[in-house]
């Protein structure tokens, strides 16, 4: 038989883990980006949709350890806080703050005060900043109310607050940072993005608490699976207690402490919508409460 010799196989291809990832609950991220984003859309709404008649909107959100990168094509650039307990840098592309702008001052959203080229004012650049510390004062407000990991104090409300911002060139946080991108639209603007890198121990204390919730979460499954199917099915009982007609004029007539006499005798007992009961409304110490359940055919 010929001398055959095999040839020495090539390594598999192995994928590089993140040291800082291991045994943390990064998993769980996407729970804390959904409050995020709700948080600032709600700020959006109260201060810029309801106000300028606009609807700016995040669509989109990510966490990802921070990485110094250079992000020429956002057409921004970088702020960072200079005296806070926790060092915050920021990026919001220019041609989001321009059309904010243009809103702001009652100026056509594509007019010639909108474009990138575009010589930058005193006046935007008080917006930018500003916007810059109302997205940053936002999100660390909610990361903290995620993650209390003492009593809020006085101090540790006013750490919230970011004074003074100075622009850099690349953001210089501490080891462990974390990146938040955000994607904002409007129905005249196309999608942009929003920067925000916030300090590892803010992180740490978020992804903190993420594993005490899971460990809890798994905890209360486990007790609740030693008990009956009967105490484990929930069902949310939802009573209409009365219906009472009113012709219009008597509803248009209607002012502050205008009484409607009505008279509780039975109510109807429903269970996702479905009626399920009739029950009788009695006075229980000054409270409301049903009793003498019947079946309903």
């Amino acid at each position: 038989m010929p001398n055959t010799r095999s040839l020495p196989s090539s390594p598999a291809s192995s994928t590089r883990l993140d040291s800082c990832s291991l045994g943390r609950p990064i998993h769980l991220l996407p729970q804390v980006v959904d409050e995020l984003r709700e948080a600032l859309n709600q700020a959006l709404r109260q201060h810029w949709n309801r106000r300028y008649h606009t609807r700016y909107e995040i669509v989109a959100a990510q966490f990802s350890p921070f990485v110094a990168q250079t992000d020429e094509a956002l057409g921004g650039r970088w702020l960072q806080t200079r005296d806070a307990s926790e060092p915050v840098a920021c990026l919001i592309e220019r041609r989001l703050v321009l059309h904010m702008l243009a809103h702001r001052l009652g100026l056509p959203a594509d007019g010639p005060a909108a474009t990138p080229d575009t010589p930058e004012t005193a006046t935007e650049d008080r917006l930018l900043h500003a916007l810059a510390r109302s997205i940053a004062e936002r999100s660390l407000r909610t990361l903290r109310e995620l993650a209390p990991a003492a009593p809020v104090t006085a101090d540790a409300e006013a750490s919230t607050t970011l004074g003074h911002w100075i622009p850099v060139t690349q953001p210089r946080p501490a080891p462990g940072a974390w990146l938040l991108s955000l994607e904002l639209l409007a129905p005249d603007l196309a999608a942009t993005r929003l920067l925000l890198v916030i300090d590892g121990r803010v992180m740490d204390g978020v992804l903190r608490a993420l594993s005490a919730r899971q460990r809890g979460s798994r905890v209360a499954r486990a007790e609740s699976a030693a008990l009956p199917l009967s105490r484990r099915l929930p069902l949310t009982l939802k009573a209409r207690l009365l219906e009472r007609e009113l012709p219009l004029a008597a509803v248009l007539a209607l002012r502050p402490g205008t009484l409607i006499p009505v008279h509780l005798d039975q109510a109807t007992v429903q269970v996702e919508g479905a009626p399920l009961f009739q029950a009788q409304v009695a006075e229980h110490q000054g409270k409301l409460c049903l009793t003498s359940f019947q079946d309903m055919e």
